[in-house]
């Protein structure tokens, strides 16, 4: 293994470990390289390698389309590392239920209270 630590705020700020030689294997966790069990179906051993793979994904898309050039979402991608780095933070566990979006749009008129915009372009506000 290769370990390399990135300080350039265009790369991803966290220390990669980058395997050497062919590192897709059957029956082996497309993350850590973990044999799967033989009742995990899928590419990952667990929620947590998922999520992990999912955040890096996230990363290499707003590095390469520029994106990380806004200060919020440069705060998310520092966010979403911080939370690896303190276990992680589940999809299913960021979500609003169905319920609490519709009292909140009607609370607020269908109108972000930071932007003013309407409800379905400025759902991250909630």
């Amino acid at each position: 293994m290769v370990r390399s630590v990135v300080t350039d705020m265009r790369e991803p700020p966290f220390v990669v470990d980058v395997p050497t030689s062919s590192y897709l294997l059957d029956d082996h966790c497309a993350n850590c390289l973990e044999l799967l069990a033989d009742d995990v179906e899928g590419l990952f051993c667990s929620s947590w390698c998922s999520e992990i793979a999912s955040t890096v994904r996230y990363m290499r898309r707003v590095f390469r389309d520029g994106r990380i050039d806004d200060p919020d979402v440069a705060a998310a991608v520092q966010t979403r590392g911080a939370f690896l780095l303190i276990g992680g933070y589940e999809a299913l566990g960021r979500g609003l239920r169905p319920q609490v979006r519709t009292q909140v749009k009607q609370r607020d008129g269908g109108k972000c209270r930071s932007c003013g915009g309407d409800f379905k372009s400025s759902l991250q506000h909630l």
